[in-house]
């Protein structure tokens, strides 16, 4: 076995690697995920109505992946800004669903 032959193969196991990690870590968050699309969840800074959500992986190994929700920003009496807000929250930070 050559060097480069070493190296390409070392590339294709870190890369499986890589992939398989980020499934695991999709599929923990996915299913510890207690919120739907459509839930309207607060933190200390906003609230919002969950209408999408991604991802989110943080660089520590003692933290596991949770969710970042997106969605429209609402007023405290639950009702969209006259100017349509996007905001999004981290799933770590949701403090309560108010619906």
């Amino acid at each position: 076995m050559t060097l480069e032959e070493y190296k390409e193969r070392k590339e294709v196991i870190d890369a499986d690697y890589e992939n398989d990690l980020y499934e695991l870590k999709k599929e923990y968050a996915e299913k510890n995920n207690p919120y739907k699309i459509g839930d309207i969840v607060q933190d200390r800074h906003h609230i919002i109505k969950i209408e999408k959500w991604g991802l989110y992986v943080e660089n520590c190994s003692f933290r596991p992946a949770s969710l970042l929700y997106l969605g429209s920003q609402l007023t405290k009496s639950l009702r969209p800004f006259k100017k349509q807000k996007w905001n999004h929250m981290y799933q770590n930070n949701v403090e309560k669903k108010l619906n």
